[in-house]
């Protein structure tokens, strides 16, 4: 018996995360810290990681 048509995966396959930051830079360093935190065994998990912005320029209530 399986859960649907896929093999079962105790790997983490996708996931997302949004952040609030003031710049790009700033969202560079915590994609770079995230990367870089202890996965099994203390290693660095080293996982790749993609930053794009979520919204531009936000309208203020005046616009």
């Amino acid at each position: 018996v399986t859960d649907g048509p896929f093999a079962e995966t105790k790997d983490l396959i996708a996931g997302w995360m949004v952040i609030d930051v003031d710049s790009q830079q700033r969202a560079y360093e915590a994609a770079a810290r995230l990367s870089a935190a202890p996965g099994p065994g203390g290693t660095p998990i080293c996982e790749w990681i993609e930053v794009r912005p979520f919204y531009g320029h936000v309208p203020t209530v005046t616009e």
